[in-house]
């Protein structure tokens, strides 16, 4: 499930690329998921080609993209997304919520 779930949020890309360039994200992301699902070995290099408005083989194409860039940006991705599911723990004191406890019964037993 979380595989399936990270797996979705990285979709953004090529929607976006999608959009920007004025094209249908819907169909080209759906003409993305049945290249790649009907041939791993070509459907590997299979990418939005927004000069074409289409899906095109990008290594053909000469679009690379350096596997450094690639790793470092999932990994500030990652590490942007853990910070702000851990931000409820960075939030939360719990010496200020036993304050605010006895604050609030002095007020209504005082």
């Amino acid at each position: 499930m979380v595989v399936s779930c990270f797996a979705k949020a990285l979709e953004i890309i090529p929607r976006q690329l999608a959009e920007n360039s004025g094209m249908d994200s819907t169909d080209i992301l759906n003409t993305l998921r049945q290249v790649h699902a009907q041939d791993e070995t070509n459907g590997l290099w299979q990418g939005v080609n927004v000069l074409g408005g289409n899906v095109e083989d990008m290594f053909a194409l000469f679009v690379w993209e350096p596997e450094i860039v690639r790793l470092n940006v999932l990994t500030a991705a990652c590490e942007a997304a853990c910070t702000i599911l851990s931000i409820d723990q960075t939030i939360r004191n719990p010496a200020s919520e036993q304050n605010a406890a006895l604050a609030k019964g002095r007020l209504e037993g005082g």
